[in-house]
């Protein structure tokens, strides 16, 4: 006669599995534990876990347990990081400015879903996010490594979208809480050279100054402080204006600032007219 016993919640079975893949036998254990069960069919809730020794085993089935007695157990979210994301900024970013919404979505869009879009949210480790930074900071064959301050902007998307996931129980914990950020690196300018700008003043009769950084403070202002006090001279500041920044790839930005070579050579050539 059929038994209609149902296995507790909390109770789970171990055992030794090999299974051969191209050849080769490969041993691991592998853990089950009843988890619930579906309110529509009946049948049990499952969640199996594995490791290389019985003993890890073991300490997972126990530690799930523990979870699944206490009624702090949640099943595991199968859904991916693209399409959570999808779903946080169709849903969640109501009260950003129109502006900060497309930021959003271009750091999500260009960024962060091509790289770990494709990662199921349960398995979104620290050490993954990691790896995703440190590739951003990089530089590639044809372009280099993103700025610190662009990493960070994308890393204040990324971890907006997992709170907003930790809040809604599809994570326990944001991974992007332990990465490491680079750090960048102020460039120097002082102490200013002045006898090769007074020299360049004298013999060009204009100046042009370009820099990777905002105008206001910057060295074009260093220059004009300078050449007002000791020879007046027409300067033309190239950088980036007294404007809102943005993040996107290196190259894209130099060119969206005017601080790519093609726009500094013109602004050049109407300054000596």
């Amino acid at each position: 006669m059929a038994s209609n016993k149902r296995a507790a919640h909390g109770s789970g079975t171990i055992r030794k599995k090999t299974v051969t893949r191209n050849g080769q036998d490969y041993t691991y254990w592998e853990a089950r534990i009843t988890t619930g069960y579906d309110t529509g069919t009946g049948r049990q809730k499952q969640r199996s876990v594995t490791g290389k020794t019985q003993k890890e085993v073991r300490e997972k089935l126990q530690a799930l347990a523990v979870e699944v007695n206490s009624g702090t157990y949640r099943d595991p979210c199968r859904m991916t990081l693209g399409e959570w994301l999808d779903i946080w900024v169709e849903n969640y970013l109501g009260a950003c400015k129109p502006r900060t919404k497309q930021i959003y979505e271009s750091d999500i869009r260009v960024h962060i879903k091509p790289a770990l879009g494709a990662v199921r949210m349960e398995n979104l480790m620290p050490h993954t996010v990691q790896t995703f930074y440190n590739a951003l900071a990089s530089d590639k064959a044809d372009k280099p490594g993103l700025s610190a301050k662009t990493i960070k902007n994308i890393h204040g998307v990324l971890h907006q979208a997992l709170k907003q996931a930790v809040l809604n129980g599809y994570i326990r914990t944001n991974p992007s809480d332990a990465c490491t950020l680079p750090r960048g690196q102020k460039a120097e300018i002082k102490p200013l050279d002045e006898d090769i700008i007074l020299k360049a003043a004298k013999e060009c009769g204009k100046i042009v100054t370009a820099e990777e950084h905002n105008v206001i403070g910057g060295l074009g202002e260093a220059v004009c402080s300078l050449l007002s006090e000791k020879l007046p001279t027409p300067v033309r500041r190239v950088g980036v204006q007294d404007k809102f920044g943005c993040s996107g790839p290196a190259w894209d930005l130099l060119k969206l600032y005017g601080l790519d070579a093609a726009t500094i050579c013109k602004t050049a050539h109407e300054m000596l007219g």
